[in-house]
């Protein structure tokens, strides 16, 4: 499980994708988590500010596939 291994067979932007997409399903279930808590309208403004940087950082981070 050698990183430079996976990477030379990969290629180093699958593996960036892949650890971004691992990173978008961690906080979309830290929100989903928080959401189910039934949270007030401020905290779900918060929550929905949150997801939109997550798209804004996953859209910025590498080209449209």
């Amino acid at each position: 499980r050698d990183s430079r291994y996976f990477g030379r067979w990969h290629g180093p932007l699958f593996v960036r994708r892949l650890s971004r997409l691992a990173e978008l399903a961690a906080a979309w279930t830290a929100i989903r988590a928080r959401l189910a808590r039934r949270p007030d309208l401020a905290e779900r403004a918060r929550l929905w500010r949150e997801v939109a940087a997550i798209y804004r950082n996953a859209a910025a981070c590498h080209e449209p596939t």
